[in-house]
């Protein structure tokens, strides 16, 4: 009788067990589910958020400046907003961005117009250092739009952009950044041609040809002392508004730089722990780059390029495509959305693969 009680009472723990381990596996998909949910639908707001600034800013410049307007359209591309910062920091915080610039689009023959007038309203920038170098090798307003690179076979340096990059589908373009803000932290960019570095180049050469917002491959910011992957997002300014698809020019861009651990931030609950991202930018039909984060507490921490998640989760994979492009233009028509699906195929194109953990588990 007592062995009969005994085994009753250890089945009977067993089956408790049993239960509770099912109720708690259950309770963790449930709430991994949601938190993919809620964490893709971020995903996707942050990126939206980068395109509406961006072209809030970009349609500013085309009805003040654009050829519709008749006070105002001989002057360009020598045109300048007063209290950039003043005007565009809610944008910028809106987008959970870093910097905000425009940058318009500069030919050899429009360079000398353009340059005499940058000089001419540098004073109203609020920065000194664009109107007197600080320190030797320092560029100044007044010397010019110029590149960070190795004309001739020498080193890497400031020096005047030769207007030419045979590595462009647009050669002859130069895109300087003109009017940014934040200025205190990026004053040395003001009439930093972007139209040099290769991801710059792909990135505003397909904003170019596609007249669509495009972001660049992920970038390790000069500023960034540690590793922090960031990208730089281009949309397009018109030099007039069209309708009903008419052909319109693109006579500028404008930039929000931003990192992809602050996409990923504030998506959560603070008590949700060990939630895993992996970010893929494809740039290339052979070439992808990869890195992870983890989120949890509120907080974001980047563990490294490659793909570093725990393949005992594999199966748990839930993948967020934040297409750009979404927020561009809403389709309305089947030949329009194949005309988008075909352009994103085209651009880099970026993706968050989401994975549980053990942290994430051990919490249920």
């Amino acid at each position: 009788t007592i062995s009969f009680l005994l085994i009753s009472a250890s089945v009977a723990v067993v089956l408790t067990y049993i239960s509770v381990r099912r109720g708690e596996v259950e309770l963790m998909q449930i709430q991994y589910e949601d938190s993919a949910k809620l964490l893709g639908e971020g995903l996707k707001r942050g990126v939206s958020s980068k395109v509406l600034s961006a072209a809030a800013l970009a349609s500013y410049y085309t009805g003040r400046f654009g050829r519709q307007n008749k006070n105002n359209a001989m002057v360009w591309p020598s045109v300048t907003i007063n209290n950039f910062e003043e005007q565009t920091m809610d944008l910028l915080t809106a987008a959970d961005g870093r910097a905000i610039s425009f940058n318009p689009i500069i030919t050899n023959t429009t360079r000398q117009s353009f340059e005499q007038h940058a000089a001419s309203m540098a004073g109203t920038f609020g920065a000194a250092s664009l109107l007197v170098a600080a320190n030797a090798g320092d560029r100044i307003v007044a010397d010019g739009i110029y590149c960070v690179c190795a004309v001739g076979g020498g080193n890497l340096s400031r020096q005047d952009d030769p207007g030419i990059n045979t590595n462009s589908r647009y050669p002859t373009w130069m895109v300087p950044v003109y009017q940014i803000a934040p200025m205190a932290s990026n004053s040395k960019a003001v009439m930093f041609n972007l139209h040099v570095e290769s991801a710059r180049v792909r990135a505003l050469d397909d904003m170019l040809t596609y007249k669509v917002p495009t972001l660049t491959a992920v970038l390790q910011l000069v500023q960034d002392t540690a590793e922090r992957p960031s990208s730089i997002l281009f949309h397009p300014v018109f030099g007039e508004f069209k309708n009903n698809g008419e052909e319109v020019d693109v006579t500028g861009s404008i930039s929000i730089v931003f990192s992809w651990d602050d996409v990923l931030r504030g998506n959560l609950p603070y008590f949700m722990k060990g939630m895993i991202a992996v970010l893929s930018a494809r740039t290339s039909s052979s070439e992808t780059q990869v890195f992870t984060f983890e989120i949890g507490g509120g907080n974001v921490t980047y563990l490294g390029s490659g793909n570093k998640h725990d393949e005992k989760y594999n199966a748990s994979k839930r993948t967020v495509n934040t297409s750009i492009l979404q927020a561009f233009h809403s389709p309305t028509s089947t030949a329009i959305e194949n005309e988008m699906h075909d352009i994103d195929n085209n651009v880099v194109q970026f993706s968050f693969d989401l994975y549980p953990s053990k942290t994430f588990e051990d919490q249920f």
